[in-house]
């Protein structure tokens, strides 16, 4: 969409708010509504006001708030794939890699993977995350049954010590729901994985300092819709802008399809 239509959109459902109004929640609520069900698992109580709406604006690094929503939407999509992916939050894939600073232990990571893989079915296929450096900088996992790998997308590329050590705990999470799997589904599974961790994907690269978080968001994005990211055309801020219309274009959907429900 063209970057005055998408600027038109997120004003218009801005307008008429005050900066501590919710624009969007999970479950969906709408302006006078109560809070309607939703299958919204491990991102339950998440909501954007309009001022984190505001934050997201400036040209300064998107904080998990904005993120998260399009996580949450992005998951509600997945539920109805011919694929099952899981979509984890934010804080999901922090509890078994770095939590206010300091990297978890191997135990207490162990654990925090459980967790998050009993809030999946077994089925599911795929695992899609962001990871967050140092509060400055965002980077995307994933994990493929089907191919058997695990890959890290860095829109600045480079390495180092705390890239290494989220592959490494991305290569635990992959072991952990292969065992869960074959638990669960002892028939199906023959062969033993080989899981491989292959290289960084490193492009498109961002061309500003401020836009990690949404080129990495978008790369989540890009890989679940089998859009090929490196293909387009980037621009950073347009990312950012066409995010929030996504949050909020997809919020008006399940507001829309839950009143029709009611109705």
């Amino acid at each position: 969409m063209p970057v005055r239509t998408l600027a038109g959109a997120v004003r218009d459902d801005m307008a008429g708010r005050l900066l501590g109004d919710c624009v969007w929640a999970m479950p969906p609520v709408g302006r006078l509504s109560a809070a309607t069900s939703w299958p919204h698992g491990a991102f339950g109580g998440y909501s954007v006001n309009v001022h984190d709406v505001c934050d997201a604006g400036r040209r300064a690094f998107v904080t998990n708030v904005l993120l998260d929503g399009g996580l949450a939407e992005l998951h509600s999509r997945c539920g109805t794939a011919s694929l099952p992916i899981s979509v984890l939050s934010s804080s999901q894939s922090a509890s078994f890699t770095t939590v206010s600073g300091s990297e978890v232990s191997l135990q207490r990571a162990v654990q925090s993977i459980l967790d998050v893989l009993n809030t999946w079915d077994a089925s599911v296929d795929r695992f899609v995350m962001l990871f967050n450096i140092g509060n400055y900088h965002w980077i995307a996992g994933s994990i493929s049954f089907l191919s058997r790998s695990v890959v890290l997308y860095d829109s600045m590329g480079g390495t180092s010590s705390t890239k290494a050590f989220i592959l490494s705990r991305l290569l635990l999470f992959a072991r952990h729901a292969e065992l869960r799997q074959r638990a669960v589904y002892p028939d199906s599974v023959v062969e033993h994985f080989k899981w491989r961790a292959d290289k960084e994907v490193n492009r498109p690269m961002q061309q500003d300092n401020h836009n990690c978080g949404l080129f990495a968001f978008g790369h989540i994005w890009c890989s679940i819709h089998g859009v090929d990211f490196e293909s387009l055309s980037v621009v950073g801020d347009h990312l950012r802008l066409s995010l929030l219309h996504f949050v909020f274009e997809e919020r008006a959907r399940a507001s829309s399809a839950a009143g029709a429900e009611a109705a």
